[in-house]
């Protein structure tokens, strides 16, 4: 799996959440609030992009 497709696929559940929470609070919802609630699921979507990026570089790098 690319890494750039993971990122964006990342942005996409990311943006999916978003639609959820403002259906959910309606229009209760904070800033601050959506942003609490945005990063706990944007957040460890990226650093597993990264992990997962990084990791693949480096194996890539060892094989050579």
């Amino acid at each position: 799996m690319n890494v750039k497709n993971m990122f964006y696929g990342a942005i996409l559940v990311s943006a999916v959440w978003a639609v959820i929470l403002l259906s959910w609070f309606e229009s209760s919802l904070t800033l601050s609030d959506y942003l609490r609630y945005e990063s706990v699921i944007l957040i460890p979507c990226l650093l597993w992009v990264a992990v997962y990026g990084l990791g693949k570089r480096y194996l890539q790098r060892t094989s050579n």
